[in-house]
């Protein structure tokens, strides 16, 4: 440990057992990346930017994420220990990097929980009607009933209740939820090709031309990091990987889960496209449910992918809180001499981000978007910040051992730091393109946000500031 507290030698073999193998790390990643948005959002993204647009700006994002990822490989084969962006920032750029992109890792979690805990009650709503009711109020435009709340509170406590039981509960949870959603999923995309008309994928929405189409795609890219994330929560767990996975093999699956899920993503938009006309598609409440019944025929096509979207849920709450209460552990250790890498067990780093979590669900609905695009900005600033430490550490420190390179050398991360902040810039100004003259709402929750970590900086690390950073060796092993 550093004179900050922050750990460098990993987890003890008592914290983590080194139980983590490939299959565990492939759950984590894919499960925390296909959710529930692939049912909430595909009507958005067929109606906004159609479904060639959106295929193409997945494309180009993953090849953005890919090389996020392989930053974050190298960062992560270099200082082989669990807590990831946050422990990478500190030996980089010092403890204000760190608390900075902690601060947001914390926000990314706590964003989608919410996000994946409302969309919940709205799966459960669709699938049994019986549920329905009247709303209690309104947020944004959008009402929240008493069994939404309920359903929404329910599940954050049940993935906190999976995750106190410890590493191993909460991997093969992971493992079992990842499978049954992927493979509802896969049987929607093979109906696609089978029994849709794979060539509307590449028509343009009703009353749209060719022009301005860049934007649209760009939309998508910007986006990408929210969407095709997940890769980070191998980082944030390589310390408690089984001892037969080297680092070399982590960091290829952290850049082959990325590929994998904007594969996913894609089959998906190209199977609702495929199976009726886009207006009936992006008119339905659910358009990846109709268009599972469209391609099936009957109900209980869409009622599978209900069950996967649900899956879904639950996998990537798994992956998202086991994931950042690692970064709690080691965020903790800004304002205490403790021991970042203390048993989860009967600790307060996953009851702290399921409350906030709980708290934001309140909102409903009417917050799914605002967290979502609030998220992708934090998203992209943690990602930035990885990738230029990536760079800092080629120039300063050339020789040091690197499991895994990112390939291209120097100009293959610039240009991937480009893109982020391109990215970045985008998604910041891209609510004002809006014909509204109030404060983007994103803006405001995610502005709401910084200011709250301003008061924690000023809390729990302005009186250490004066220590400096840690020491820049590498971690031990």
């Amino acid at each position: 440990m550093t004179k900050d507290g922050l750990s460098t030698s990993g987890p003890s073999p008592s914290a983590g057992h080194r139980e983590l193998g490939p299959l565990a790390f492939l759950a984590l990643a894919i499960g925390g990346q296909i959710g529930v948005g692939w049912i909430t959002f595909v009507g958005f993204w067929l109606g906004d930017a159609g479904a060639r647009d959106t295929l193409a700006g997945f494309a180009v994002g993953a090849v953005m994420m890919a090389g996020v990822a392989a930053c974050h490989a190298e960062l992560a084969g270099m200082m082989p220990v669990s807590g990831g962006e946050i422990v990478y920032a500190e030996r980089v750029f010092g403890r204000f990097a760190a608390f900075l992109v902690g601060w947001f890792l914390l926000f990314i979690a706590v964003a989608m929980l919410s996000f994946e805990a409302v969309s919940l009650g709205w799966m459960l709503e669709t699938l049994f009607p019986i549920l329905r009711a009247p709303p209690l109020f309104s947020v944004l435009g959008a009402g929240v009933t008493a069994p939404e709340l309920i359903i929404s509170q329910a599940s954050l406590w049940l993935v906190y209740a999976v995750n106190r039981r410890g590493l191993h509960a909460s991997a093969r949870t992971g493992e079992f939820l990842t499978a049954a959603k992927v493979a509802i999923v896969l049987c929607l995309i093979v109906g696609g090709l089978l029994f849709g008309q794979p060539g509307r994928a590449l028509e343009l929405p009703s009353g749209r031309s060719g022009q301005g189409e860049l934007w649209r795609v760009l939309g998508i890219v910007a986006a990408s990091p929210f969407w095709i994330g997940g890769f980070s929560s191998i980082a944030k767990l390589v310390g408690e990987r089984n001892s037969t996975l080297s680092m070399r093999t982590v960091g290829r699956l952290m850049v082959a889960t990325v590929i994998a899920s904007a594969l996913i993503y894609m089959g998906i938009v190209g199977a609702c496209a495929a199976a009726a006309p886009v207006a009936e598609t992006i008119g339905a409440p659910l358009p990846a449910v109709f268009a599972a019944d469209a391609l099936f025929g009957g109900g209980w096509a869409g009622r599978a992918i209900l069950v996967a979207g649900i899956a879904g849920i639950l996998s990537i709450m798994n992956a998202v809180l086991l994931s950042s209460s690692r970064v709690m552990r080691v965020f903790r250790a800004f304002n205490a001499d403790v021991d970042a890498n203390r048993t989860a067990r009967g600790s307060h780093d996953f009851l702290l981000i399921v409350a906030a979590a709980a708290l934001c669900s309140v909102a409903g609905r009417g917050a799914l978007a605002p967290l979502n695009n609030a998220g992708a900005m934090a998203a992209i600033i943690c990602y930035f910040v990885m990738c230029l430490a990536t760079l800092r550490l080629r120039i300063k420190e050339p020789g040091a051992e690197r499991p895994f390179r990112t390939p291209g050398g120097a100009p293959m991360l610039v240009a991937i730091l480009v893109a982020m902040g391109s990215a970045g810039g985008y998604l910041l100004a891209q609510p004002l393109l809006g014909a509204s003259k109030a404060p983007p709402m994103e803006w405001i929750v995610f502005g709401s946000w910084i200011g709250l970590g301003a008061l924690a900086w000023r809390i729990l690390g302005a009186k250490r500031v004066g220590e400096g950073p840690s020491a820049r060796r590498a971690p031990e092993q």
